[in-house]
């Protein structure tokens, strides 16, 4: 039964780096009557838990559009699983449902799952071209949605919405033009206070006028401090002569007076500084060669990756099973050939939940996978493209098959580094 008639809700998936561009984009998709453009800056409200609400929207949208550049595809964290959730999102719909909109903003590589649906390019040249193609294919979701045409605009509205856009235009430019001149006379004004107030300052203390240094100021200074110095070293050299002859006559029978305004040498009681770096060099070999003598601690693994080549039998089900990089749950559903619901009601997940490398899922021991577990029919061999591919994310892309029976037939582990280009067996 067809629904009644709404609004379009479009999911625009992206990265913040390309904000901007993505807001114009959402900005042209919300003048477009029959579209609800979803951006997180425009609908997420303040105190909301933002991943709950961006995840209900991706279950509540009828299309998704993927907005590709380098740094969505390079870039770490949430919109990586927005992608991967939006993906698995389109495996549940029939291929003829236009869900999943690859667009590139930039020239970059598409991903691997996104490859096998037509993607086109919103920058350069083709912008405009894209954008036009764009509507098409979401008008035609919206016909499979609903079963009916979407309204375009006649003439007259269209003459109307621009006219309100440049009406809203020039009351924006007309606002931020006051807003500037009341920021100027706040300038101004502030500025006639300072000088108010540096005059009434002025009238109460009069400084004296610097007299900028000069050549001769320089000339005197120099001379001042050679002379200052000379003289340093003339009382030094005449109190070095007098201690000198002190210590070579015999004591005086009658106490003899020290000279006045002589400073007492520093000099005789400084050790050999030789000596003090030679002693100083002694204890610093001593304590390396301690630190060199004492064992350090050995850290011991607590576990160890698992790895295997062993294929698992078949009709055999895990009572668990630990997710593996390039594995979702829908895969184990096809491999294990359970219920997918029964596999998440087991696990104590919904659809609505994100999975990870390293995730324990429960494998249910009766029912049946609704369908046919195998995804495409299974080629003689296949060509890694990607360095981030792994057997596991190549099992997952046939269904039914093991990825314990692809690394056996290649005599490899099932955690073995893949190269881009090798061959793979596929048994």
């Amino acid at each position: 039964m067809l629904e009644k008639p709404r609004k379009l809700r479009v999911f625009l998936c992206h990265t913040s780096a390309d904000k901007p561009k993505v807001l114009k984009l959402s900005q042209r998709l919300t003048m477009e009557h029959w579209i609800d453009s979803w951006l997180d800056e425009e609908k997420i409200l303040p105190g909301q838990h933002w991943t709950s609400v961006i995840k209900q929207s991706l279950v509540e949208a009828d299309s998704v559009i993927i907005l590709i550049s380098n740094n969505s595809i390079m870039k770490e964290g949430f919109v990586q699983r927005e992608m991967n959730y939006a993906w698995d999102m389109s495996l549940e719909k029939p291929r003829s449902v236009i869900y999943l909109i690859p667009l590139r903003l930039e020239d970059c590589e598409v991903p691997l799952d996104l490859k096998e649906r037509q993607w086109a390019d919103y920058f350069g040249e083709k912008e405009e071209k894209t954008y036009l193609d764009l509507l098409k294919s979401l008008r035609l979701r919206y016909k499979q949605k609903f079963g009916i045409e979407a309204e375009e605009f006649s003439l007259e509205e269209q003459q109307l919405l621009i006219e309100l856009a440049t009406r809203e235009k020039i009351e924006m430019e007309s606002a931020k033009k006051a807003q500037l001149k009341v920021e100027k006379h706040i300038r101004q004004q502030a500025a006639r206070e300072k000088a108010v107030w540096e005059v009434s300052e002025k009238k109460k203390t009069v400084l004296p006028i610097e007299k900028p240094i000069g050549k001769v100021d320089i000339i005197k200074g120099i001379l001042g401090f050679t002379v200052v110095t000379l003289l340093v070293l003339m009382i030094m050299f005449i109190y070095s002569g007098w201690h000198t002859q002190s210590l070579s006559s015999p004591p005086a029978k009658t106490p003899t007076l020290i000279p006045t305004r002589l400073s007492v040498s520093l000099f005789s009681t400084v050790e050999n500084p030789m000596i003090v770096i030679q002693e100083f060099a002694t204890r610093t070999s001593t304590k390396q060669a301690t630190r060199e003598d004492t064992p350090l601690p050995s850290i011991t693994p607590t576990s160890t990756p698992k790895d295997t080549t062993t294929p698992v039998p078949p009709n055999f089900r895990p009572e668990t099973y630990t997710l593996q990089n390039g594995e979702f749950p829908l895969c184990i559903a096809r491999r294990f050939n359970v219920d997918p619901d029964a596999l998440l009601q087991a696990s104590g997940m919904t659809n609505l939940d994100l999975y990870y490398p390293g995730l324990i899922l429960t494998i249910p021991q009766s029912g049946a996978f609704p369908g046919n577990r195998t995804l495409v029919s299974h080629p003689t061999t296949y060509r890694v493209i990607s360095s981030d591919e792994t057997l596991y994310s190549i099992a997952c892309k046939y269904g039914d098959i093991d990825p314990g029976a692809i690394a056996s037939s290649n005599g490899i582990s099932t955690g073995s580094v893949l190269s881009v280009g090798q061959q793979i067996k596929i048994p």
